[in-house]
């Protein structure tokens, strides 16, 4: 058994960091717990026929495991632990959480269903590129079916890429307190950083511009002349796709990029033998930030409500046991997307016919005059909610 003090330490923020910790940690895990419970509700119908709308409820599983393990894990490791470590009472406690295998395994759960849930906003942002730039294709790749392969092979790929994480804590001796704490092990500090990189800057970079993609060919489609004979409401429709792409990218990259840098900064002191990150300001923004990071996996319900009005009125009834009307809302929503979301198809192909007869005829034929029957529905996003 080795001794605690070889170890690498948890920062330890100031009192007033780790009281607000332990008050907002609780709170935004139960928020996030029940956001994600509505939208798993809501989104039941819609799941079974619509790939986008069956990754946003996976996502919900996965926000919420990673919630409660976080709560589990880290918050008793990072926050509790600390605080009560010198605490009589605490020491009961301590030796149920801090057995051996119990410590390995949450980490290792935590880790993986966090991977699961930030590489299923990847795919989900990958369909929705397929979809905008190569809507012919996208009808073919972008089915039920093959989003419930990419969902397992995803969850696979997580627990095998996190089972490193169960050989990189012990449980090791604090002879100050005369207990067992789990404390992570040096050869961590040789993947740290890459298992950041791959949970934060990576699916970042591939958000951000996948949806710099969607958003330009979005710009670009209502620059064609077919534009002018368009519904009102179908330009209103990609302003709302912006939003929300635009909103997706933004909150995931402000809410994980800081703890990437937390945590790099943090892995480099320990590689070089440095404690000030261990308290002081470092301690500090490394607890501020993984706040941020955990209001990732509860944030998602706030921006489903804020940019969909049948999604926001459907968690309403909710909330009020309205439920006649929650499950009307919840038709209407996948009825929208089954009316509505051919759009983009049309659109493309209506532009080269269009573009072919008026070189051939010298004769311009508008978007409306085309036989839109011969298109098959196409699922774009999930903007419809």
């Amino acid at each position: 058994m080795s001794n605690c003090s070889d170890k690498i330490f948890s920062p330890i923020g100031t009192n007033c960091v780790m009281w607000v910790m332990a008050i907002f940690m609780p709170p935004v895990v139960i928020f996030g717990l029940l956001g994600n419970s509505l939208s798993f509700i809501i989104l039941k119908d819609s799941s079974r026929k619509v790939s986008s709308f069956f990754y946003i409820r996976c996502l919900t599983i996965f926000d919420s495991l990673s919630l409660i393990l976080t709560m589990l894990g880290f918050y008793m490791t990072l926050v509790i632990h600390p605080m009560l470590i010198s605490n009589e009472r605490y020491r009961n406690i301590s030796y149920i959480i801090n057995q051996w295998g119990t410590c390995q395994t949450k980490t290792y759960l935590a880790f993986s269903c966090r991977t699961m849930s930030i590489w299923t906003i990847v795919v989900f942002t990958l369909e929705r590129l397929v979809c905008v730039k190569f809507p012919i294709i996208s009808m073919k790749v972008c089915t039920i079916r093959n989003a419930k392969i990419t969902v397992v092979i995803l969850v696979i790929v997580s627990l095998l890429s996190s089972i490193d994480w169960i050989f990189s804590f012990e449980k090791v001796l604090c002879k100050k307190y005369n207990l067992y704490v789990c404390k992570p092990k040096q050869n961590m500090l040789k993947f740290r950083i890459l298992e950041m990189l791959m949970l934060s800057v990576v699916p970042a970079l591939i958000i951000i511009v996948s949806n710099i993609i969607i958003v330009l060919t979005l710009r670009q489609r209502r620059r064609l002349s077919l534009v002018a004979y368009e519904e009102p409401k179908n330009k209103k429709r990609d302003n709302k796709i912006t939003i929300q792409l635009l909103a997706v990218s933004t909150t995931f990259t402000l809410l994980t990029i800081p703890q990437c840098i937390s945590v790099i900064i943090n892995t480099r002191h320990e590689q070089l033998k440095l404690t000030d990150n261990r308290q002081g300001h470092l301690a500090n923004f490394y607890h501020l930030t993984f706040l941020l990071f955990t209001l990732n996996f509860a944030i998602n319900f706030v921006l489903y409500c804020f940019i969909g009005h049948n999604f926001r009125n459907a968690a309403l009834n909710i909330i009020l046991c309205r439920f006649r009307q929650m499950r009307q809302l919840r038709r209407a929503i996948f009825e929208t997307v089954s009316n509505d979301t051919r759009h983009t198809t049309v659109s493309k192909l209506s532009t080269k016919r269009n573009s072919q007869i008026y070189n051939s005829d010298h004769k311009y034929i508008p978007n409306n005059d085309l036989p839109k029957e011969k298109f098959p529905p196409l699922i774009e996003n999930e903007s419809y909610i």
